[in-house]
């Protein structure tokens, strides 16, 4: 072989090496927020595949992260191997509900360029996030508004990257499984509101019962007073023995409520005093007429 076409073997040779290694040289990324639904590697495999990267090997994490309608989403992405592109967001029922990869229109490669939604209309949620050209120094994060009005329990958010500038395929994924709540329905905004219902609830019941015991009271006093001044009354005519007594049936026999027994007692034993008083007078007279 002549040194011309041995030159010639060696320039078609790495020329072909130099494009294979491009074709080869896959992005690849970590989704870090939300918690990924699949368990990831340290390249974020696996995520070839779509929607969600399962090639048939990903074991689910179970994880669900909780969000509001409305509220705020934070993506965190790791690029673990650098690659020019971008990221799309999109949110939907199921996986199969997620939108399909955009179309890709070839340049120097296959994976030429890719139309970026702007603005982006559900299920798409944000598009063109994090475009660059040279690698990324650390992880990415961006906060994204979630749209009014979708609420969903478990549905699918699903993080595609777009790689430019190499050969096929275009795109991997990540997914997350997430819980949209209605805005003023999370959990310590429902927890507030049971709380309020229960704490009126029992309020309420307190106060009710309170009055109707207050009142019953009230009733039970007033009645025993009644009764302890009629026996009063009819007492006051007779020997202060006998309105001892009355006031000791008064005292033994009303077993509830302290108003009424110090209101019998009282009532009964002021009238009970003078009787006892004209008794010690008369027997003073009668003793002064016997000496005379």
């Amino acid at each position: 072989m002549t040194p011309t076409l041995a030159a010639r073997v060696l320039a078609v040779s790495t020329l072909g090496l130099a494009s294979l290694l491009a074709g080869d040289a896959r992005a690849h990324f970590r989704l870090e927020a939300p918690a990924a639904n699949q368990e990831q590697n340290d390249l974020g495999d696996p995520q070839k595949f779509a929607p969600c990267g399962d090639d048939g090997t990903a074991v689910p994490t179970g994880d669900v992260t909780n969000l509001v309608e409305g509220g705020i989403l934070t993506i965190t992405i790791d690029e673990t191997v650098p690659h020019p592109g971008h990221y799309r967001v999109s949110i939907a029922q199921t996986p199969d509900e997620l939108p399909p990869e955009p179309d890709v229109t070839p340049g120097a490669t296959a994976c030429g360029s890719v139309e970026i939604m702007d603005p982006a209309v559900m299920p798409v949620i944000a598009d063109g996030l994090f475009q660059h050209e040279a690698a990324f120094a650390e992880p990415q994060t961006i906060d994204i508004q979630l749209p009014a009005g979708f609420t969903c329990t478990n549905c699918t958010l699903q993080v595609l990257e777009f790689m430019s500038s190499h050969g096929a395929p275009c795109f991997y994924h990540h997914c997350a499984t997430v819980t949209i709540e209605p805005a003023g329905a999370t959990d310590s905004g429902g927890g507030s509101s049971d709380g309020g219902s229960a704490s009126a609830t029992t309020d309420a019941s307190a106060s009710s019962d309170g009055g109707s015991d207050t009142a019953a009271d009230s009733g039970s006093a007033s009645a025993s007073a009644s009764a302890s001044a009629s026996g009063g009354a009819e007492s006051s005519g007779s020997a202060s023995g006998s309105a001892s007594a009355t006031g000791g049936e008064s005292s033994g026999g009303d077993t509830a409520g302290g108003d009424d027994d110090s209101g019998g007692c009282s009532c009964t034993t002021d009238r009970g005093a003078p009787a006892g008083t004209a008794l010690g007078l008369l027997a003073l007279v009668l003793v002064a007429r016997r000496r005379r």
